[in-house]
């Protein structure tokens, strides 16, 4: 249908080509929002006439409806389970509904009969806003459904909702154990032991009831969540612990049990899991990065599991660092580079974490302090898997200050903080001629623009520092500023050219 009355309107123009045209209230007071459910005709006639004369030759029509009659909240909320007797509910409409139409187009059900029940505002100036009641207590353990059939009015215009909408829920029913399973994390067969146990219940339960149903057999002390707190209510909870790979644990939850609804657990449930072993791992005890020269000169690699561990270690020249820094070379290339030396760990104990210490005197010397590389390579569910550390054993703290204009270089301890006085400074490209200096007093090394300018974009240029027991390096990248001040002293991106 069509509304047969004229809505009045105001025009809002944006240039001479585009109008919107905006309900209005009569006698003003303004805007006016047009009824819902409700189809309307807008038509330009035949003649219309332009700024320059032009004539509209034809009438331009079209129609537009407005939102049509919904439900659009419940409460409790669609598919919403562990509902009362005594349960009610609330539908909120997008529009104003009367309860004749409540009556004529909404069912309730339970199971598969239909159930009467009452409807009245919540508000009695809201008639958006219905609470339904069921005239008999709901069935315990059942499906219930709320229907808005099609058909549907309301109370601002004749359209009527297009396809019926569907509303389920569900009553409590006895309490049950719904399920017993592996932690977050589960092996294809088996549980991860970092992953521990989890129960499931059909209803919530109260936290401290449940800490004491629940055992695990072998004496195993349970290590519950941090956050649960004892009159907490959980259908579900994590049950944690010192679970050992390679073992079947029986988990039991024992009886009496009660659900909040007051209603007992029939029978204890007992389920065994087993833990598989623990995947194939292992780690490099240092990452990238300094090694202070006071640490203990020996480097762990742990592993677990490991079939075909291949670790190895060497001391890196000037030009094993600019091969690494900074041309960032794969893996498989690093491996190869001469002067690695590689040993096969022997597989450990099974399901123990076992270590391959690594001696520093033995990669560098006794005594000496340098950087140093150690990769590691082993094969862990049927994939390679592969790591390495670049690690500077050292005495020796450097910065710099980056230029056009010149570079300065400090050097001094880490362990004092001290100025060190002598030490041989090279900044290096991957190729080309080195810029060498030697700290003066105060630990500083300074380099001309002619000696060396560093470049603003992809600079893999690296700073090195040596004494005759001690050797460290530091990327100049780390040192470049992409920002300056502009001749205004606004700081702003530095563009290299």
């Amino acid at each position: 249908a069509t509304q047969p009355m004229e809505v009045l309107a105001y025009d809002q123009w944006a240039g001479t080509r585009a109008g919107t045209f905006v309900p209005a209230k009569a006698g003003g007071g303004g805007d006016y929002r047009l009824p819902k459910a409700t189809t309307f005709s807008v038509k330009i006639p035949k003649g219309t006439k332009a700024l320059d004369g032009d004539l509209l030759k034809d009438d331009y029509a079209f129609t537009f409806e407005t939102e049509r009659p919904r439900v659009v909240r419940t409460t409790p909320y669609q598919a919403a389970k562990g509902l009362k007797p005594d349960a009610t509910f609330e539908l909120y409409f997008d529009q104003s509904v009367d309860l004749a139409e409540i009556t004529k187009n909404i069912s309730l059900t339970v199971g598969k009969d239909q159930k009467p029940f009452t409807a009245e505002k919540k508000d009695p100036t809201n008639d958006k806003l219905w609470l339904f009641k069921p005239s008999a207590p709901l069935a315990l353990a059942s499906d219930i459904t709320i229907r808005v059939k099609e058909g549907f009015k309301g109370k601002e215009g004749p359209l009527p909702l297009e396809a019926e909408q569907s509303f389920g829920f569900e009553t409590y029913g006895p309490l049950t154990v719904e399920e017993v399973r592996c932690g977050y994390e589960q092996a294809k067969t088996t549980c991860n032991a970092s992953g521990g146990l989890r129960v499931s219940f059909s209803n919530p339960v109260k936290a401290k009831d449940i800490k004491r149903a629940i055992s695990v057999d072998g004496g195993l002390a349970i290590k519950w969540p941090s956050w649960v707190e004892d009159n907490d209510t959980y259908e579900s909870i994590d049950v944690g612990g010192r679970y050992l790979p390679g073992k079947v644990y029986t988990l039991t939850v024992k009886t009496p049990l009660s659900d909040v609804y007051g209603q007992a657990l029939a029978a204890p449930v007992a389920k065994k899991l087993e833990f598989g072993d623990v995947p194939a791992l292992a780690r490099i005890g240092v990452t990238d990065g300094v090694l202070e020269a006071s640490a203990k000169r020996q480097i762990n690699v742990g592993h677990i599991n490991v079939s075909d561990l291949e670790v190895g270690a060497m001391k890196l020249s000037e030009d094993d660092i600019l091969a690494i820094e900074s041309a960032n070379v794969s893996f498989d290339a690093v491996v190869k580079r001469p002067g690695l030396k590689k040993t096969k760990v022997k597989q450990g104990r099974k399901n123990v974490v076992e270590q391959h210490l690594i001696s520093l005197d033995d990669v560098l010397g006794a005594k000496v302090r340098a950087p140093f590389l150690i990769t590691q390579q082993y094969t862990s569910g049927g994939a390679k898997a592969v790591d390495r550390s670049v690690v500077q054993l050292t005495d020796l703290a450097l910065s710099a200050k980056v230029s056009r204009l010149g570079t300065v270089v400090y050097v001094s301890k880490l362990g004092s903080a001290q100025p060190v006085k002598g030490a041989s400074v090279r900044i290096r490209r991957p190729s080309g001629q080195a810029a060498q200096k030697q700290t003066d007093d105060q630990g500083l090394a300074t380099f001309t623009p002619s000696e060396f300018t560093p470049k603003f974009e992809d600079e893999k240029a690296i700073v090195f520092a040596s004494t005759e027991d001690d050797f460290a390096y530091k990327p100049v990248s780390d040192n470049v500023e992409n920002w300056e001040f502009d001749p205004n002293g606004l700081m702003r991106l530095r563009i290299a050219s």
